[in-house]
């Protein structure tokens, strides 16, 4: 009744329902784990992709917005799409969420690109982010934007390949050197620290200046 072992691990709770891989998320998704990324793409442009509302969960329009619009985001969504996350899952890592974020942000990416539904509801996800963060709980309004980065931040937490952090010190600026120079020293540091496919696409470095007008 499974298409293979890893299908049936993967993807228990849609083979669950219906006991055989005929749901179009199931074989989409399990075509995807052979699948590299480029030869992903004509796979994409016949299906829907994305375009699948979220339900509202009660003032949770903050949290639909920032996820349809990280759901857009191809390469990282490419990353789920085709379970190149898998090898990466940080399920130790004191700072993310023993990889439920990123569980159920996968989950939900795959509903979005290979499901069936016109509709689908995040709530999964939402819990996962309540039980690392009880700020989001209950059906308060928050800000797009703060819900964004936290969720950015657990998934990298989640997919960290470093799974000790060494103690590094952070170095003052010195005047007397280049800024590409320092730049580059303290890009070192933290790729130490921090090695995601969210550090690989998302970060950037701020060079930030105080002026005294006295």
């Amino acid at each position: 009744f499974y298409c293979s072992k890893g299908c049936q691990k993967s993807h228990f709770p849609f083979h669950k329902a219906q006991k055989q891989c005929t749901n179009t998320v199931q074989t989409a998704a399990a075509a995807a784990a052979t699948e590299s990324k480029p030869s992903l793409l004509p796979l994409l442009d016949l299906s829907r992709r994305g375009r699948v509302g979220l339900l509202n969960l009660g003032n949770t329009c903050f949290m639909n917005s920032a996820l349809q619009c990280l759901s857009h985001a191809p390469p990282l969504t490419l990353h789920f799409l085709t379970n190149s996350f898998l090898p990466d899952l940080n399920l130790t890592s004191p700072l993310g969420t023993g990889g439920k974020v990123a569980k159920e942000y996968d989950n939900l990416i795959k509903h979005m690109w290979f499901g069936k539904e016109r509709v689908f509801s995040p709530w999964e996800l939402k819990r996962a982010i309540v039980r690392s963060s009880p700020l989001f709980a209950g059906h308060a309004q928050h800000d797009a934007h703060e819900l964004l980065v936290f969720l950015l931040d657990k998934l990298h937490e989640d997919l960290n390949k470093v799974k000790t952090k060494p103690y590094i010190e952070v170095k003052d600026y010195d005047i007397e050197r280049s800024d590409e120079e320092q730049a580059r020293e303290a890009w070192g540091r933290v790729r130490e620290r921090d090695d995601s496919v969210v550090v690989d696409l998302m970060w950037g470095q701020l060079k930030s200046t105080l002026v005294c007008p006295e």
